[in-house]
């Protein structure tokens, strides 16, 4: 089980918002002993528990984000959200596709093309 002072250097880890000196000085230990406790299988599993829930928290408004982007007046905005949700889904135009031989091509609206 966790020590308060673990916990409390998982959570300022997790928000990674200081540097390895200031959490270890924050939580009154050394340098030394915060290398051994991130070490420590549980004390990384707590860490990666914190930090995964801190990113759900994320991903649940940066999906939002990606659908509001959907809607924008930039044309260019549009289609590269729409191609980032389609390349998470799977659906990546990246197959290269070869044609052999002649290939019929229709102009429309064009009225001064010659055949």
């Amino acid at each position: 089980m966790l020590t308060n002072r673990q916990r409390k250097a998982v959570e300022l880890m997790a928000l990674g918002t200081m540097t390895n000196k200031e959490i270890y000085e924050t939580v009154g230990v050394s340098n030394k002993t915060m290398w051994m406790w991130k070490h420590d299988d549980e004390f990384k599993a707590e860490l990666r528990k914190q930090i995964d829930s801190l990113l759900g928290v994320l991903a649940g408004k940066a999906r939002k984000n990606l659908e509001n982007l959907l809607d924008s007046d930039n044309e260019w905005m549009r289609f590269n959200a729409s191609k980032d949700i389609l390349d998470r889904m799977g659906h990546r135009a990246n197959e290269k596709i070869t044609i052999d031989g002649a290939v019929p091509v229709t102009f429309i609206g064009y009225d001064n093309v010659e055949e």
